[in-house]
């Protein structure tokens, strides 16, 4: 996966909310003295991090060579300009190529008073 194509799916996926790692430098003055006012996209260079409220269980699906892991309980997703950092609940931190995410999976609060399921 490549890193415009993980944004984009962390924009887009329920509970997530976005912040820019960088501050955003201040715009340049117009030759008449106004001030751009524009709002850019975060350059690739610039990490941007996407975090998950407690009430949502997210899990990222990754492809390592010929086997695949899914890893769970993710809080936090940062975007750097060659890696992925993932941090889960427990604060375990993850480094991560892009080419190694392969999907994300966001399951919904549960409903009040419904308790975990047991699956097999």
């Amino acid at each position: 996966m490549t890193r415009d194509t993980l944004e984009t799916i962390l924009a887009e996926a329920p509970g997530s909310k976005a912040e820019t790692g960088k501050a955003e430098a201040p715009a340049k003055a117009e030759k008449n003295g106004d001030k751009k006012t524009s709002a850019r996209p975060p350059a690739a260079s610039e990490e941007r991090t996407f975090s998950f409220g407690e009430e949502h269980r997210v899990s990222l699906y990754l492809s390592l060579g010929d086997s695949g892991t899914v890893v769970s309980e993710v809080a936090r997703v940062t975007l750097g300009p060659a890696v992925v950092r993932i941090e889960q609940k427990d604060r375990t931190v993850l480094f991560l190529e892009y080419a190694a995410v392969q999907g994300l999976s966001v399951r919904p609060p549960r409903a009040a008073g419904e308790a975990p399921r047991t699956g097999f």
